[in-house]
């Protein structure tokens, strides 16, 4: 029983934190929209939701395919670090390629996507990337 209480108390750890980013979110609103006019709070929710998308495009899900495929390969060590280092390599060099793609035409991306010149890429892309 001291076994199940133990994975009752880490898992509602682990689901506790993985829920704090967003419930902080929503106790600092009404700070931000006592001080910031609603267009600034748009071009702010704007940016948080390019700053999700991206890493999921950057990465592809492969974490995710690392995470579900690690216990197959635990039995041979040559496979897990074969699949560790395929899945670290081609995650960063897919980052790397997409921030070299965005970095020179990211104003000409933002201005076709947002039709707001205060939603350049100059202000807010260097945060996103």
């Amino acid at each position: 029983m001291s076994g199940l209480k133990s994975i009752l108390k880490t898992s509602s750890v682990y689901t506790l934190l993985g829920f704090l980013p967003t419930a902080s979110r929503i106790f600092v609103l009404p700070i931000f929209l006592g001080f910031l006019p609603i267009e600034d709070f748009a071009l702010i929710g704007l940016s948080t939701l390019l700053s999700s998308i991206l890493p999921l495009l950057m990465t592809l899900g492969l974490e995710y395919s690392f995470t579900r495929n690690f216990f197959d390969y635990q039995r041979i060590p040559s496979l897990v670090k074969s699949y560790t280092s395929t899945i670290l390599i081609t995650v960063i060099g897919q980052s790397i390629l997409i921030a070299l793609l965005i970095l020179p035409f990211g104003d000409w991306l933002f201005s076709g996507i947002f039709k707001s010149d205060r939603f350049s890429f100059q202000a807010f892309g260097w945060n996103v990337v």
